[in-house]
């Protein structure tokens, strides 16, 4: 099951779809079904901390003019007002807590989000090239905003934990900063040349980011050491998806690799 995003069909259903890998290396994946009525799920704006899911909701009330644009698939604009859902992976329970509008008059596109301790971090946008991080207080439910602004320009892609430090990355300005709850930004560090991010993931020591490119051009897996400061190019990969129709007329998709 997909998880509905904020441009795709209003679902009161949310899929969540879990990996795991013990330390004798046994995979096991596990499907979570829990309503979310008349919600859309921010997609960028999901984190897992101790135990938990967090997700930020909008819900768009019946005469809300922005409704029949976003059900035309229009952007209907920066998110104002939202809620926090909560879903316990130990007891399967999903808790909604009452909307609130954000601490950001002018309005939110999520991005990315992290975690550093109990504060949830949400990466977005007001407007395009107008960086805004909103805070979020797990154990006292209190939002805020991160002051000053974020020393990269262009839009931030994806966001990255590494110990307590998390890296905020752009593939429009090609740069990627460290930030910290006691130190605040960091360094700037320098992007390879890639297309848009798909997605940075923790190994160890290493955020590891494939490069989105077209569908029909080479895909570059690209990790990055936080401990040499260095980055490394892997071979490449083609996501190509073909269209075929067989005999008897259905349609085929094919992804080659």
């Amino acid at each position: 099951m997909k998880l509905p995003g904020r441009h795709r069909d209003i679902s009161s259903r949310l899929g969540c779809y879990f990996v795991t890998r013990s330390f004798s290396g046994t995979v096991a994946a596990d499907l979570i079904v829990t309503q979310i009525p008349g919600e859309t799920v921010s997609f960028n704006s999901m984190v897992y901390s101790q135990g938990k899911l967090y997700m930020l909701l909008e819900a768009l009330g019946v005469n809300d003019p922005r409704q029949r644009r976003w059900q035309l698939g229009l952007d209907y604009g920066p998110m104002t007002h939202a809620s926090v859902a909560v879903l316990s992976l130990d007891t399967l329970d999903c808790t909604i807590h009452a909307p609130i509008q954000l601490p950001c008059p002018e309005g939110l596109y999520p991005a990315c989000s992290f975690v550093l301790g109990h504060t949830w971090y949400i990466v977005g946008s007001s407007v395009p090239g107008e960086h805004v991080i909103l805070t979020y207080d797990t154990q006292s439910r209190e939002w805020g905003r991160v002051g000053g602004g974020v020393p990269i320009v262009g839009g931030i892609d994806s966001c990255a934990v590494v110990g307590e430090t998390a890296y905020l990355i752009s593939s429009e300005s090609r740069r990627m900063v460290a930030y910290g709850e006691r130190e605040g930004f960091g360094e700037v560090t320098e992007v390879p040349r890639m297309g848009d991010i798909w997605n940075a993931t923790v190994i160890g020591r290493h955020i590891f980011i494939v490069d989105a490119q077209d569908s029909d051009l080479p895909v570059y897996p690209y990790s990055y050491s936080t401990v040499s400061g260095e980055w490394t190019q892997y071979p490449s990969t083609t996501l190509a998806e073909e269209e075929e129709v067989d005999d008897e007329g259905q349609e085929r998709y094919l992804v080659g690799h």
